[in-house]
């Protein structure tokens, strides 16, 4: 089913739909902008993966090269 709908429009009817005007306000606020160095590089074990992406608590790119 295809259909065009703006991200705004979106997160306006679902803010006004579950009654967090006040919170969403409230986070947008104290939102600061995060200062954190991230580290680039191959991940090799889990442990790589909790360091280099869970850690941060944001989004987490991970791009698969192939091995030449």
């Amino acid at each position: 089913m295809p259909g065009k709908a703006d991200y705004h429009n979106l997160l306006s009817n679902a803010i006004q739909h579950l009654n967090k005007r006040d919170e969403y306000i409230a986070q947008m606020e104290g939102k600061k902008i995060s200062k954190i160095e991230r580290k680039f590089g191959e991940i090799s074990s889990n442990q790589d993966f909790h360091d280099k992406c869970i850690s941060y608590k944001k989004g987490c790119a991970i791009g698969f090269l192939p091995a030449l």
